[in-house]
């Protein structure tokens, strides 16, 4: 019983945390990119966000076979959407 009311208290504030914070980095991104459409920069606020995202709640994860991957290269990444921080953990911990 308390375990239940400990994790409802927590998505209580935990979800509109995490959609405020989404809303300010979506707006910072899309204000910087009609100032400065190609620049660098929008990467590094992503992983920014993603990282704050994911240091939240906190989430704790294990990366295996990151050496496979090169800056250089394109890819096509594609999340199985096992919970809501799929999209914030490839942002962070992939190089690309």
């Amino acid at each position: 019983m308390r375990t239940t009311l400990v994790a409802g208290f927590r998505t209580f504030i935990l979800v509109p945390l995490l959609f405020l914070l989404t809303l300010v980095y979506a707006t910072v991104i899309i204000v910087y990119g009609l100032v400065r459409p190609a620049s660098p920069l929008h990467g590094r606020i992503l992983k920014r966000w993603a990282r704050t995202f994911l240091r939240v709640p906190p989430v704790t994860f294990d990366v295996d076979g990151l050496d496979n991957v090169d800056p250089n290269t394109r890819y096509v990444v594609v999340a199985n959407h096992l919970s809501t921080f799929d999209i914030p953990l490839l942002f962070w911990v992939l190089p690309i």
